[in-house]
C-alpha cells in the first residue's frame, strides 16, 4: 500500500519518514479493512487485511525484529508495535491465525530494549538500543504485553517507567498528559503529546483491568 497519493496526480508522494514508506507499520491498517469487511460484508477488504499482514511479516529478521527503514536496516519502536498491532489485532478478529507467530516473536524481541531505567529504547540502529524512550512506544510495548501475557516480570516496573513520562507542570494546558520523551537527549522533546496520551492511559487502563476483555476494535 502506497502511504501518500498527490490529489492532483495520483502520484505517490515520496519521503523520507518512516510513515511515509512502504513498511511493516502498515499491518495495522488492516484493523480497519477487517472492522469494514464485517460491517459492509465485504469478503474482500478482509482478504486485502490478511495480504497486507502477510506483506509486513516479509520485513521481519529471524530474532523477530521488524526493520522499518531498510536503507539503514534498523527498527523504529512505535513502527515496531504498529506491525505487532497489526499482526495480533488480524488474529483477534478472524484473519489467519498463522500471523500469531510473527506477532509473538516481534513481542519477545521486545526485551532487548530494556534500558537501566527500566524503559524501553525508541530506536536500534541495527547495532544497538537508544538511550532516548518515548511515551508512544513505551505505552503500547506495555500494552504488548499485557495482551500476550510475554514477560510478565516486565510489567510493573514499565507501568511505572511510563507514569515517569506523565506531566506534572503547574501549566493547566500540560498538567496530567504525557510528555513525548526522557532520557538521553530527552530535554528538546518536552512536548507533552496527544497521542502518547491516549496510549498511556489505555496502557495503564489495560494494567489495572487485565487483557481478558480487551475489545481489538478500541485499540488507538
Amino acid at each position: 500500500m502506497i502511504p501518500k497519493h498527490d490529489l492532483a496526480t495520483g502520484a505517490p508522494v515520496p519521503g523520507a519518514r518512516w510513515s511515509s514508506r512502504v513498511g511493516p507499520y502498515q499491518a495495522k491498517v488492516a484493523l480497519g479493512l477487517l472492522q469494514v469487511a464485517a460491517l459492509a460484508g465485504r469478503p474482500d477488504l478482509a482478504d486485502a487485511a490478511a495480504r497486507l499482514c502477510r506483506a509486513a511479516a516479509r520485513f521481519q529478521r529471524p530474532d523477530g525484529r521488524f526493520v522499518t527503514d531498510p536503507a539503514l536496516g534498523d527498527t523504529y519502536l512505535h513502527a515496531h508495535c504498529y506491525a505487532i498491532e497489526g499482526l495480533m489485532g488480524a488474529v483477534a478478529l478472524g484473519a489467519d491465525p498463522l500471523l500469531a507467530a510473527p506477532a509473538d516473536a516481534a513481542t519477545r524481541w521486545l526485551a532487548t530494549l530494556r534500558t537501566p531505567a527500566h524503559g524501553i529504547s525508541r530506536r536500534f540502529d541495527g547495532q544497538a538500543a537508544e538511550p532516548v524512550e518515548h511515551s508512544d512506544s513505551t505505552a503500547q510495548a506495555l500494552r504488548l504485553l499485557v495482551l500476550t501475557g510475554a514477560h510478565p516480570d516486565w510489567i510493573a516496573p514499565l507501568a511505572e517507567r511510563l507514569l515517569a513520562f506523565q506531566c506534572d507542570d503547574d501549566d493547566p494546558a500540560r498538567r496530567g498528559g504525557f510528555r513525548y520523551a526522557l532520557g538521553g537527549d530527552a530535554a528538546a522533546w518536552d512536548n507533552v503529546t496527544a497521542h502518547g496520551t491516549m496510549f498511556a492511559v489505555q496502557a495503564l487502563d489495560l494494567v489495572l483491568e487485565g487483557p481478558a476483555a480487551f475489545d481489538w476494535s478500541l485499540l488507538v
